[in-house]
C-alpha cells in the first residue's frame, strides 16, 4: 500500500503532459494504458484483501489519504442545445451505477442540467 500511494501522483511519469498526446511516439500511450490497468488492479487488490495483515481501519485510512492527494471527481457538461439529452443519459448511467461525481458543471444547456 506504500509503493501503490509513492505512484498514486496526479502526473506520474509526465503522463498528464498535452505535449505527450499532441505527437504521435510509438507505443506511449499504450504504456500510460497499461500502467493505469495496473494501478487499477493494485486498488481492487487492496480493496477486496481480507487477510490479517490489513484491517478495515487501515484500508479506510488508506483509502481516504488517497482521495485527499488525488482530488475529487468532477464531470463537466459541454453547451449545445442538442447535447441536452445526452447529458441525461450520461448522468442517469452514472447514477444507476453509483459513479455520480459530487461535482457536476456545465455550460449552456450542459448548466440547466447540472442545476
Amino acid at each position: 500500500m506504500h509503493l501503490l500511494s509513492s505512484d498514486l501522483v496526479k502526473n506520474f511519469g509526465g503522463a498528464a503532459f498535452p505535449q505527450m498526446h499532441k505527437v504521435l511516439r510509438n507505443g506511449t500511450k499504450l504504456l500510460i494504458e497499461n500502467y493505469h490497468n495496473e494501478v487499477i488492479k493494485c486498488i481492487q487488490l487492496v480493496y477486496y484483501y481480507e487477510g490479517p495483515e490489513v484491517s478495515m481501519k487501515q484500508k479506510l485510512d488508506y483509502f481516504s489519504q488517497t482521495r485527499h492527494s488525488l482530488g475529487r471527481t468532477a464531470i463537466f457538461l459541454s453547451g449545445g442545445g442538442g447535447f441536452g439529452k445526452f447529458h441525461y443519459g450520461v448522468l442517469k448511467a452514472l447514477y444507476e451505477q453509483d459513479l455520480m461525481p459530487r461535482i457536476i458543471v456545465g455550460a449552456s444547456v450542459g448548466a440547466c442540467v447540472a442545476v
